[in-house]
């Protein structure tokens, strides 16, 4: 059975674009409902704050990497700048990803200690979302080679 003929009211719509131009590449609307059954989850009664925070901070950071594979890699190999950066760096492209992370890990850092010294004066919540996003998609890269090089070695090693 289609997704459209399941007969939900409530849907998320998700839409990825294309950076060059900025037209939309696809357009999604899945239904709620849809996605629980196909899932077996039990549908939420409410959400914390906190839970929305994350929810909105993920869905970025979903976003940025979608994007940013486009601009990089036009979909093909996500980690092939990590690569390359690698070779020349004679490091694993997981250190090259890690060493782009510790910007990000650092100006955090920085923020944390103002915070702590009484000055937080430059703190939004665009910021605080933006340098922890760029460390969840590090992270999340990070994790995407890991998770390659292992499957490549299991599958060397069978």
């Amino acid at each position: 059975m289609d997704i459209k003929d399941k007969g939900c009211d409530t849907t998320i719509h998700y839409v990825i674009t294309d950076t060059k131009d900025g037209q939309i590449d696809a357009a999604l609307d899945i239904p709620i409902e849809y996605i629980e059954k196909e899932y077996e989850l039990e549908p939420p009664t409410t959400y914390t704050k906190f839970e929305k925070q994350i929810a909105i901070l993920f869905d970025k950071c979903f976003s940025t990497l979608i994007r940013k594979d486009v601009e990089y890699a036009g979909h093909g190999d996500a980690f092939e700048a990590f690569r390359e950066a690698a070779k020349v760096e004679g490091v694993i492209p997981e250190e090259i990803a890690r060493r782009y992370r510790l910007k990000h890990d650092m100006s955090l850092k920085k923020m944390i200690n103002d915070l702590q010294n009484g000055r937080d004066e430059n703190l939004t919540e665009e910021f605080i979302k933006e340098k922890c996003g760029d460390i969840i998609c590090y992270t999340a890269l990070i994790y995407g080679m890991l998770a390659e090089r292992i499957r490549d070695e299991v599958q060397i090693c069978e």
